[in-house]
C-alpha cells in the first residue's frame, strides 16, 4: 500500500489493470456498480462511433462506409435493392442531371417529380415516397451511394484516377409544403416550408468525420465527432484487430475525413395577414448551402426536426432548442430561383378569367380595395398602383412606387394602409412612432449575427409605416432604400449591402394636425425635399365637409356589404356598363372581389406580366413632362418633384396600370389616366376644381399628339408671412395690396377689406401695422375708408 498526500492509502491493483489493456478496473470501496456500469455504457458508445474503412467481402459498392458506416452489406438487403434502382433510373435518364456540376459540387439537385414520371423506378422501388418521408437520412443516403458508384465506375472506364468524395442529395420540390407551426408536431420526418430569412449568423467550420491511421496494422478507421466538443475524438483502441491504444495518425486528406462549412439562420414565416403572428424557425445549413442566403431572402427549404442542447438554459440537460437540419435550400430571389422555379408550376388563380377583358376591371379593383371606407378613389387607385409596382418593371431602374397620404387625423389613413398591407402578397405594417433604425434596417450583434428590420423583410413587398412624421432619424432610414432599393450596413466590421426592394407607403399628419389649403404643401409636412422627392404620389386628405343625403345611405350600406361572404362581383351584372374607375356610384350598386382573391390577382400579375410604354404613351408622357418643367421652374413655394424624378414616377405608375388589367402594352389611354391623377396629388400647382372636373371625364377619350392638360391655371396663393418679422410683414402686406390694386383696377380699401387681407397673408399685429403704413403716407386715411399711394 502507498501512502497519499492526504493521509490515505491507495491499491496499486488500479494501477496494475490499467497496465493490462485487457482488464477492467476493479471498483474502488464506496463505490457503486451502477457508476460503474454507466462508464460501461459511455465506452459502448464511444466504440459505437468508431468505424473502420475496411469493406465488406463481396460488397459491390466500394464507398459502402462512406454512407452507411454503422450499417454492415449483409445485413441491408433492403438498401442494397433500392440502390440499385435508383442506378438504373440514372442510367436510364442521365441527361436529366448535370453530372459535370456533380462532380465539382459533390451535391445533386434531384426533382422529386422525376421519380414520379419514371414509371420502371415506380415499380423497382414502389414505396420510394413513404421511405423518404419516414427515414430521409438513410434513403437520401442510398441515392448518394448510387450516384457515387456509378460516376465511380464512368471515372474507372476513362482510366481516370479521381478520389470521390461523400455525395450530397438536394430534393427540389418536395410536396406538401408544411408551416412553421406544424414543424414542431413532426419527428424524423422530411418536412418543407416557406419562409424570411430574419437572422444570419456567422459561418462555423465542422468536423463530421475523422479519419486516423493505426500505426502498428496500418488500418484506417473513422470517428464521428461531436460538434458540441471544442476538441476532435480520438479512437480509443483500434477496432481493426489489433491492440494498439493511441497509436493513431490522422488523415486529413482521407475521403473518410468530411469537414463541413454550418451556419445558422433563423427563418420568420411569411406574414399573410397584418394581424397574423411571426413564428421563427432556427435552421442549420450546412456544405456548400452555406452563405447562399442573406437576411430578407424567401427561401424554401426542405429538412428534418431535431433537438440540441440549449447552452443559454440554466436547466443543464432539461432544455432542449429546436433546429431544422436542412437537406436543401433554394433562394426565390437569388441564384437558386431558377431551379426552383423550373419545378414550381404557378397556377392561375381562378379570378383572373373571370377578370379579364372586364371594361371595368380597374375600377372593380378599387372598390375591392378597403370597401369600408367610402369615397377616397384617388388615394385607393394610388395604393392598387404601388401594390402592382415592382418585379422588374423597370429595367436598371427603381421599379416601386412610394405613396405618401398626407391629411388630418381621423380621415381613414392608416385604415386604407392596413388594407393595402393584407392585399399585398408580401406585406408589413409599422408605426413609425415605435420605430427605431435597427427595427427598420438591419443590426448587427458584437458576434457578427445579422438580423434584418421591417423594410429587408419587406423585399418584394410592401411596406407600410404608420406616423412617419413621428420616426426618428427619418432621412438615415428611408433615403436610400427608397431610391436605391438597398440597404447598407457598416457595423461592428461587418460591410453588406442588402436588397430591400419594396413599395413604401406611408402615412403623416400635416403641421398642427390641420391640413392648411392656404399654405403650399411644403409648409404642411414637415419633411425636406430629398425625402418628398422621393414618393411617387402623395395624396392630400382633406374634410370633405358638402355631404348630401344621397351620401349617407350608401355610406351605411357599403359597410354593411363590406362585411357578407358572398360579394357583388360575382353576380350576373350584364346590364352594367362601363364607367370611368373614379366614377362614385350613389345608387350603392358596386362590384367587389374577395381580399384572398384580390390578393392571389396582384401576385399573379406581378409575376407574368411586364409591360411596356406604346410609342403614343412615349409622346404623351414627353408633352406633359415639357409642360410640368415650365411650370415648376422658379417657384421656390411650390413641393414639387424634380423633373427627372416626375418622369419616372409617370413611368412607373402608367405601366403599374398597365399590369394592373393584364396587359403587355401600356396605351395613351393609361398615360392619361396618370397624368389626371399625378395632376390632381399637385395641389400646389393645379387648380383643384379644374383638375376634379377633368378626372371625370371617360379615358377612352379621343387622345391625339397635341393634348390639351386641362389645366390650367396657376394658383396664386398669397406667402404665408406669420413667422417673419414686423418689416418683412409690412413689406408683404404692401405687396399684396400693390397686386390688388392692379388687379382690380382701384386704390380704395374699406377697413374691413384691408383686415381681411391682413388675415389672408397672416398678420400677426394687424393695427400696429396699418398705422405705421398710415404715417409713413403708404395708406393714407380718408374718410371713407383708406387710399392706397403707389410706391
Amino acid at each position: 500500500m502507498k501512502r497519499t498526500a492526504n493521509g490515505g492509502f491507495k491499491s496499486n491493483y488500479n494501477r496494475f489493470a490499467k497496465f493490462r489493456g485487457n482488464a477492467k478496473a476493479r471498483p474502488m470501496a464506496g463505490t457503486s456498480g451502477m457508476n460503474q456500469r454507466d462508464s460501461d455504457d459511455e465506452k459502448e458508445r464511444e466504440y459505437a462511433d468508431v468505424f473502420t474503412a475496411d469493406v465488406e467481402m463481396g460488397c459491390p459498392y466500394n464507398a459502402w462506409k462512406l454512407y452507411f458506416p454503422d450499417k454492415k452489406f449483409s445485413q441491408s438487403v433492403k438498401i442494397s435493392v433500392k440502390t440499385q434502382a435508383v442506378m438504373n433510373h440514372f442510367k436510364r435518364f442521365k441527361h436529366w442531371y448535370d453530372m459535370d456540376k456533380v462532380l465539382t459540387t459533390y451535391s445533386l439537385d434531384l426533382k422529386v417529380e422525376n421519380f414520379v414520371e419514371d414509371e420502371d423506378f415506380e415499380n423497382e422501388w414502389p414505396e420510394w415516397y413513404e421511405d423518404l418521408t419516414n427515414d430521409p437520412y438513410d434513403s437520401f443516403s442510398l441515392i448518394g451511394l448510387a450516384l457515387h458508384t456509378l460516376l465511380f465506375e464512368e471515372l474507372k472506364q476513362k482510366l481516370i484516377n479521381y478520389q470521390l468524395k461523400k455525395m450530397f442529395i438536394r430534393p427540389v420540390g418536395w410536396r406538401p409544403l408544411t408551416d412553421i407551426i406544424d414543424i414542431f408536431n413532426t419527428k424524423n420526418t422530411l418536412v418543407s416550408t416557406v419562409g424570411v430569412v430574419k437572422k444570419v449568423e456567422p459561418i462555423k467550420i465542422v468536423y463530421r468525420f475523422m479519419s486516423y491511421k493505426c500505426k502498428l496494422c496500418s488500418a484506417e478507421l473513422f470517428v464521428r465527432q461531436n460538434p458540441l466538443i471544442k476538441t476532435l475524438t480520438r479512437p480509443s483502441k483500434c477496432i481493426a484487430g489489433c491492440r494498439a491504444k493511441g497509436n493513431f495518425n490522422p488523415l486529413i486528406s482521407s475521403q473518410f475525413t468530411i469537414v463541413a462549412p454550418t451556419q445558422t439562420v433563423l427563418v420568420q414565416e411569411i406574414c399573410y395577414e397584418t394581424d397574423e403572428r411571426n413564428r421563427s424557425l432556427e435552421v442549420q445549413l450546412n456544405e456548400e448551402q452555406v452563405d447562399t442566403v442573406y437576411v430578407g431572402s424567401e427561401i424554401v427549404l426542405t429538412g428534418v426536426l431535431k433537438y440540441r442542447a440549449d447552452k443559454t438554459s440554466k436547466h443543464d440537460g432539461n432544455s432542449y432548442v429546436p433546429f431544422v437540419e436542412t437537406f436543401s435550400v433554394f433562394n426565390q430571389t437569388g441564384p437558386g430561383a431558377a431551379i426552383y422555379q423550373s419545378v414550381e408550376k404557378k397556377k392561375m388563380p381562378d379570378i383572373v378569367p373571370i377578370l379579364k377583358g372586364d371594361p371595368n376591371l380597374f375600377k372593380i379593383l378599387i372598390d375591392s380595395l378597403c370597401p369600408i371606407v367610402y369615397g377616397r378613389e384617388e388615394a385607393k387607385a394610388a395604393l392598387l398602383l404601388a401594390l402592382f409596382s415592382g418585379f422588374n418593371l423597370i429595367k436598371a431602374r427603381r421599379s416601386n412606387s412610394h405613396i405618401l397620404l398626407l391629411g388630418n387625423p381621423g380621415t381613414a389613413k392608416s385604415t386604407l394602409m392596413i388594407a393595402a398591407a393584407s392585399a399585398a402578397p408580401r406585406g408589413m405594417l409599422v408605426s413609425g412612432v415605435i420605430a427605431t433604425q435597427a427595427g427598420m434596417t438591419a443590426s448587427v450583434s458584437t458576434m457578427g449575427t445579422i438580423e434584418a428590420g421591417a423594410l429587408i423583410l419587406s423585399d418584394n413587398g410592401v411596406c407600410c409605416i404608420d406616423e412617419i412624421d413621428k420616426m426618428k432619424n427619418i432621412y438615415g432610414i428611408l433615403l436610400e432604400p427608397m431610391e436605391q432599393q438597398t440597404v447598407s450596413l457598416t457595423k461592428c466590421g461587418a460591410v453588406s449591402t442588402m436588397p430591400a426592394r419594396c413599395s413604401i407607403i406611408a402615412a403623416a399628419n400635416p403641421v398642427d394636425n390641420v391640413y392648411d389649403e392656404n399654405k403650399p404643401m411644403i409648409h404642411n409636412v414637415n419633411f425636406l425635399p430629398q425625402l418628398i422627392s422621393r414618393f411617387d404620389l402623395i395624396v392630400p386628405f382633406v374634410d370633405n365637409m358638402d355631404v348630401t343625403h344621397n351620401d349617407l345611405p350608401y355610406f351605411m350600406d357599403t359597410r354593411d356589404k363590406s362585411m357578407n361572404v358572398e360579394c357583388e362581383f360575382f353576380k350576373n351584372s350584364e346590364e352594367s356598363q362601363s364607367s370611368h374607375w373614379l366614377t362614385k356610384a350613389h345608387d350603392g350598386n358596386i362590384q367587389t372581389i374577395p381580399l384572398a382573391a384580390l390578393k392571389s390577382y396582384i401576385e399573379f400579375t406581378q409575376q407574368n406580366f411586364h409591360p411596356k410604354l406604346s410609342p403614343e404613351a412615349c409622346q404623351l408622357i414627353r408633352d406633359f413632362f415639357v409642360e410640368y418643367t415650365d411650370i415648376i421652374r422658379g417657384n421656390e413655394q411650390v413641393n414639387a418633384q424634380g423633373p427627372a424624378r416626375t418622369i419616372e414616377s409617370v413611368v412607373r405608375l402608367t405601366l403599374a396600370r398597365a399590369r394592373a388589367e393584364m396587359l403587355k402594352v401600356a396605351t395613351v389611354e393609361h398615360a392619361h389616366e396618370i397624368i389626371e391623377l399625378f395632376k390632381y396629388t399637385q395641389i400646389d400647382i393645379y387648380e383643384r376644381e379644374a383638375v376634379v372636373k377633368d378626372l371625370n371625364v371617360k379615358a377612352n377619350a379621343n387622345l391625339n399628339d397635341s393634348v390639351n392638360f386641362g389645366v390650367i391655371k396657376r394658383i396664386k396663393k398669397p406667402e404665408n408671412v406669420s413667422a417673419l418679422s414686423k418689416p418683412k410683414q409690412m413689406k408683404a402686406f404692401i405687396d399684396f395690396i400693390s397686386n390688388k390694386s392692379e388687379e382690380e383696377d382701384r386704390n380704395e380699401f374699406t377697413r374691413t377689406e384691408l383686415k381681411a387681407f391682413g388675415a389672408e397673408i397672416g398678420l400677426k399685429d394687424f393695427e400696429d401695422i396699418l398705422y405705421r403704413l398710415n404715417n409713413d403716407g403708404i395708406i393714407l386715411k380718408t374718410v371713407d375708408g383708406y387710399r392706397f399711394v403707389s410706391i
